[in-house]
C-alpha cells in the first residue's frame, strides 16, 4: 500500500481498497481486512512488439492463458 494512501487512512480521511498484490507492508496501526463476498476479478493486457518473435514472451504469454483458464474453471466450478 503506497505511504500515500496509507498517511490518509491513518489521519481518518477514510478507508481503502487496495489489490492484494499492491499490499505490501501495511503501517502498524492500520488494520488490514480482506473483503468478504464474491470474488473480484480484473482483466490484464499483455504488450509485446507485433515483429517480436521472443520465445520467453510467447512461453510467458501461454502460462497466463493457462492460468487464466484454471481460475474460470474454479469459479464454474
Amino acid at each position: 500500500m503506497s505511504r500515500q494512501v496509507q498517511g490518509l487512512v491513518a489521519a481518518g480521511t477514510g478507508v481503502a481498497l487496495i489489490p492484494r498484490l499492491a499490499l505490501g507492508a501495511p503501517r502498524p496501526d492500520l488494520a488490514v481486512r480482506p473483503l468478504a463476498g464474491p470474488v473480484l476479478a480484473r482483466e490484464i493486457g499483455v504488450a509485446v512488439l507485433r515483429s517480436a518473435s521472443n520465445r520467453a514472451a510467447q512461453e510467458l504469454i501461454a502460462a497466463l492463458r493457462e492460468q487464466a483458464a484454471l481460475i474460470a474453471d474454479r469459479r464454474a466450478g
